[in-house]
């Protein structure tokens, strides 16, 4: 039971209302309306409206014709926690970097993050995010595990690697440039902690996979970096033909067991997006790196639902008309 003498607790059984940044809390069906005084006259309508639950039973129709708009984003925290375990049962003894990038694909980073984080030793060994801003965002939220960057370095946001604690994903030798630039300029006697990006193939970011052991070997030898992992994306681990995502994964075992018959160091190995963790399990190294299937969906149709994924965000609205053109 709630304490009602108590406004800022919020239990299990709560839904959050986002109404313009302020927050109207809600227990079991009823409206906590302490200071509707001070809210009076500042909510401005909105026509989307985030809710976030743990419990759709007490989304009553009278809070609905209270606060509500035609058209909902209805946030079931408790199906992230099912889809989470679901995947950290399908890898087994990987771990996991919960992707929650773009406000965690739009269901709320806060509420997803402290949501996951609640797991006690369950709760993810990673977080990743897609730029600096959103890691500071996370980190912000008292996160303790480390969180990596996915975007590259760049010289204006160096430093808030720094004073934040985040990892960067780096893959030229630029990066490492601008990264030891910041690093003197703060004088920090820590080795910065990078993960490697390797293209093994999709062509986008990351140093070529040709090239990568050499480029790991000199980070090794130089006492201002530490490689704390190495990585790779799929181009094509959703498709149901995965001659091309078997022909990376070989480029990255490769690379692998060219590092470790050298003795080089390389931290975690992680390379599983959703598509691979459906079906790739080989793929799954130290650490896999879910994102959409976090958040119910399967990332193609071309996937098989080897973990069973429920739907996070449930959108909702009213029909007002329909005409014949």
């Amino acid at each position: 039971m709630p304490n009602n003498n108590n406004q800022d607790s919020i239990n299990n059984n709560s839904l959050i209302f986002v109404l313009n940044l302020l927050l109207i809390k809600v227990r079991n069906g009823q409206v906590d309306n302490s200071n509707i005084r001070e809210l009076a006259g500042r909510i401005v309508p909105v026509e989307f409206k985030l809710i976030i639950t743990t419990n759709k039973g007490i989304f009553s129709d009278k809070i609905r014709k209270t606060f509500m708009r035609s058209s909902q984003a209805i946030i079931n925290l408790s199906n992230l926690i099912y889809n989470y375990r679901g995947i950290r049962k399908k890898v087994g003894k990987a771990g996991i970097m919960a992707v929650v990038k773009a406000n965690a694909y739009g269901h709320g980073v806060d509420e997803v993050v402290n949501s996951l984080n609640s797991l006690g030793k369950e709760k993810p060994e990673y977080f990743g995010v897609a730029t600096v801003d959103e890691g500071i965002e996370v980190r912000s939220l008292k996160v303790k595990q480390p969180i990596l960057v996915f975007d590259p370095v760049e010289s204006e946001n160096a430093i808030s690697y720094f004073i934040f604690s985040l990892m960067p994903a780096v893959f030229t030798k630029e990066h490492l440039k601008v990264l030891a630039a910041a690093k003197k300029m703060l004088n920090s006697v820590l080795p910065i902690k990078v993960h490697v990006k390797v293209d093994t193939g999709m062509n986008r970011l990351g140093v070529n996979f040709n090239e990568a052991f050499d480029f790991i070997k000199m980070l090794n030898e130089d006492s201002r970096f530490k490689v704390d992992g190495v990585f790779t994306h799929f181009a094509s681990a959703d498709e149901r033909n995965k001659k091309f995502a078997y022909l990376q994964l070989k480029r990255f075992n490769d690379l692998i067991g060219k590092l470790k018959s050298a003795k080089i160091k390389y931290g975690l190995a992680h390379t599983a997006n959703s598509g691979a963790i459906m079906d790739l399990p080989g793929s799954y190294y130290d650490m896999v790196r879910p994102g959409c299937s976090l958040y119910g969906y399967y990332p193609s149709l071309e996937t098989s639902e080897s973990v069973p994924l429920k739907q996070v965000m449930t959108i909702t609205s009213v029909v007002h008309s329909i005409k014949e053109i």
